[in-house]
């Protein structure tokens, strides 16, 4: 007898991404704490600790690289590390699996 199951914690969904500061200074050391709100799956479980989710930058770099992994309580938490140059960091978390995504931008002040 062959049963299927449900592929469950596979991410779905908005990633809603919140930082300590909107805004950092352009100076290539300056840094923001970058946190998600519980990610889900589609049957509304939290990640399990360790799911990895991939996060890039179009300007700045995540100091723990592209790849960041679930907490117990199914969030993500990075940090971004400012450019020298001044200007916008669109920073997007998405789900390797399934197709959770989210962004947010901060902003690199003179």
């Amino acid at each position: 007898m062959h049963v299927n199951l449900p592929i469950v914690n596979v991410p779905t969904g908005q990633i809603t991404l919140r930082a300590d500061s909107s805004s950092i200074k352009a100076d290539g050391v300056s840094t923001v704490q970058i946190t998600s709100e519980p990610i889900r799956d589609r049957y509304g479980f939290t990640l399990l600790p360790g799911i990895l989710i991939r996060v890039t930058t179009t300007n700045g770099t995540v100091v723990q690289g592209q790849y960041v992994g679930a907490d117990q309580e199914g969030r993500i938490t990075f940090t971004l590390r400012s450019s020298a140059a001044p200007g916008q960091a669109v920073i997007t978390a998405r789900s390797i699996e399934g197709d959770a995504t989210g962004t947010i931008t901060i902003n690199f002040t003179p």
